[in-house]
């Protein structure tokens, strides 16, 4: 996810690439073949800003060393692995990207250590983010899907080599993108991508993607210099699949029992079987017991009262969709929604002093059973 804008970058990938669904794939395989040193330039890699990344030798194989010891909050100079030649989007003939690596954790803890790995358009555009953090537990992996809050998955064991891998299914329309993240072989979760934050916060749609970014923003930890994680098998692969499955798929109430049809006519008996062997069958349950939603799910919120601010507006959006609003209130109708937590994002502007400021907020609402 970026805050900036760059235009006609999705258009150009999308009409480069609609043509034909094409698998494709690139990978670094111990990266071999690289030289020591920067990855920047080296075989359709890149990272132009000042980072603490480099190729390095560990007995005989050579891995992408990399720490947050120097950070920023830039995105188009970060460290970007190779590109597939058909990006993956909702609009592309490919829909599918998969991104796997590897990664091994330093020996010791080293306090302050972590990095988050993306799926990216090349400039920023993030559709979700893996983060690993080092802890004296072990090595923290947590997600931040389209609720964009880092939900922890695994701590796993700074001993040994540890596989990620980030699948995106791209499905057409609002809110139901796929990503399923999956640690050592095993899926850890099943949740949405970030496209809603362009379609909402930037107005645009997503853009294709290509590859990972590997970023290092946030506050940095000059102790690491020099050390970090040992990243490696870096593997891109876009494909296609018939209409995909969405996140949310929707399932129509079921219709009223329809009238019992007339009794037919009595069969002749059949002629006696021959005795069969006795079978145990176990008794069924007698019926299941349907649950119904409580609490309000017709509800209002307000964009909040700010000190020595004037309320000029604001928009609302739930899972991409705009909500109604009349000055500060506005409506969220749960009304026939499944239980679970639901996050409206608000963009409200105030006048302070004659300039006009922009505040984003989160509100979660919870329906239950």
């Amino acid at each position: 996810m970026r805050r900036t804008i760059i235009a006609g970058a999705a258009l150009t990938a999308s009409l480069a690439f609609a043509a034909s669904a094409q698998a494709d794939s690139v990978s670094v395989d111990g990266f071999k073949g690289f030289t020591e040193g920067n990855v920047n330039g080296q075989f359709g890699w890149s990272s132009s800003g000042d980072y603490d990344q480099r190729i390095v030798d560990v007995k005989g194989d050579k891995k992408l060393r990399i720490s947050n010891a120097r950070t920023s909050g830039a995105f188009a100079d970060m460290t970007f692995s190779n590109p597939v030649h058909n990006p993956a989007s909702e609009i592309n003939a490919n829909n599918v990207l998969v991104n796997e690596f590897t990664f091994q954790a330093p020996q010791n803890y080293v306090p302050g250590l972590a990095l988050t790995i993306s799926p990216d358009d090349g400039h920023g555009g993030r559709m979700s983010r893996v983060r690993l953090e080092d802890s004296e537990a072990g090595v923290k992996v947590t997600f931040a899907d389209s609720t964009f809050e880092d939900q922890l998955l695994a701590t796993v064991s700074r001993e040994g080599v540890h596989s990620i891998k980030i699948e995106t299914t791209f499905v057409k329309g609002d809110d139901n993108d796929v990503v399923r993240i999956f640690i050592d072989g095993n899926l850890a979760i099943r949740g949405g991508s970030w496209e809603n934050y362009y379609r909402e916060w930037e107005e645009r749609n997503p853009g294709a993607v290509d590859r990972l970014i590997i970023r290092t923003a946030g506050i940095a930890a000059p102790a690491t210099l020099g050390g970090g994680f040992l990243i490696d098998d870096v593997t891109s692969t876009s494909s296609h699949v018939d209409n995909p499955a969405p996140l949310h798929p929707v399932v129509l109430p079921q219709g009223p029992k329809g009238e019992t049809g007339d009794a037919g006519a009595k069969g002749e008996q059949g002629p006696k079987g021959e005795p069969g062997a006795t079978v145990l069958i176990p008794s069924a349950p007698l019926g299941a017991t349907v649950s119904t939603l409580h609490g309000n799910t017709l509800r209002t919120i307000h964009a909040p009262k700010l000190k020595d601010m004037k309320f000029v507006s604001v928009k609302a959006s739930l899972r991409g969709k705009r909500l109604s609003v009349k000055g500060r209130a506005v409506k969220v109708d749960l009304r026939s929604r499944p239980a679970g937590n639901y996050d409206v994002q608000m963009t409200a502007k105030y006048r302070k002093r004659g300039n006009l400021v922009t505040v984003r907020s989160l509100r979660t609402l919870k329906v239950t059973l």
